[in-house]
């Protein structure tokens, strides 16, 4: 429960730097071995509208973080968009909620397992304007088979193949003012070709008291207190700058957003009691808290240092 509060309070407070948008043209249908590499042809449709799929990026992943939760610990993501990311958006998730958001980008994400070789995983990020629904995201247990991946190659550093959907999906809506508002049908096809990114390694990982005693457990204490006292100042300073939370503060008054934030902030008192491991990857670092004795479960949050200085970045 607690991770997804986190993502709450993530969204709300630490930015997700938009993705340029840039005019996107459908590619020529062919084969995935015909296609330069970092492009896809296909399309995702989404009720009355079509969006052209022409870029692909594709990520070796090592959850050794565990932050999706369910799913195998090596694994290949497959993105799949209308417009071009920059290489440190690529895989960040509340990155692309942000872009998809303000109708800067239309993908869809794909998590191959290369035991089973099958997608357990779909996340389409398309959201309707002025909306803050979540993306749609379907995990595939017991219904790998609407999903399927064809001619799915990894050779040479190039992954390459074909995913489609056998047959429509829904996507819901999440509305307190319209909870009526039908699902909006959804489909995609697309052939892919990309070079694997690799996630940086590994540095260290930080339990019981190197975890106390880490900078990156510092910097949350720092942060979450300045969160239940209010301190918007001090939010700033140990966090990367996030103009959503700004306009909210513009437009619904700064009492209502330091209310809004202390609600999903963890008390220094609960965050002292939680058992802390810090997973780092040279310049980014993953926190994890959690108190099993807890109804709130686990707590996660992320940093970057930039300049020498740890700040939180989600």
């Amino acid at each position: 429960m607690r991770n997804r509060i986190v993502g709450v309070v993530a969204a709300m407070i630490i930015p997700a730097a938009a993705v340029p948008a840039a005019p996107v043209q459908t590619a020529a249908v062919a084969g995935a071995q015909e296609i330069v590499p970092g492009t896809a042809t296909g399309q995702l449709v989404i009720g009355d509208q079509t969006f052209p799929l022409v870029h692909a990026y594709v990520l070796a992943v090592d959850d050794v973080e565990n932050s999706r939760g369910n799913g195998p610990q090596k694994s290949i993501s497959i993105l799949i968009t209308d417009a071009p990311v920059a290489e440190k958006n690529r895989f960040d998730y509340f990155t692309l909620v942000s872009a998809a958001r303000e109708k800067q980008l239309r993908a869809v994400q794909l998590q191959y397992d290369p035991k089973t070789k099958r997608i357990y995983e779909v996340t389409i990020f398309a959201i309707r304007a002025g909306k803050n629904e979540p993306p749609q995201n379907v995990s595939l247990s017991g219904a790998e088979g609407k999903y399927p991946i064809e001619s799915f190659s990894l050779t040479g550093g190039i992954a390459s193949g074909t995913a489609r959907m056998t047959e429509p999906g829904e996507m819901l809506t999440f509305e307190v003012d319209s909870p009526d508002a039908p699902p909006r049908p959804y489909t995609y096809t697309t052939t892919f070709r990309a070079v694997v990114e690799n996630m940086p390694p590994v540095t260290a990982i930080l339990t019981g008291k190197a975890a106390d005693a880490s900078p990156q457990v510092a910097l949350a204490k720092r942060f979450f207190a300045a969160c239940h006292t209010g301190n918007i100042a001090e939010i700033r300073r140990l966090s990367l700058p996030n103009p959503q939370v700004e306009k909210m503060i513009t437009e619904q008054g700064i009492a209502k957003v330091k209310e809004m934030i202390k609600q999903f902030a963890p008390t220094p008192a609960e965050f002292a009691k939680m058992k802390k491991k810090v997973i780092v990857r040279g310049d980014s670092a993953t926190l994890i808290a959690g108190d099993t004795k807890s109804p709130s479960g686990e707590l996660r949050t992320k940093a970057i240092r930039m300049n020498g200085k740890w700040v939180l970045s989600k």
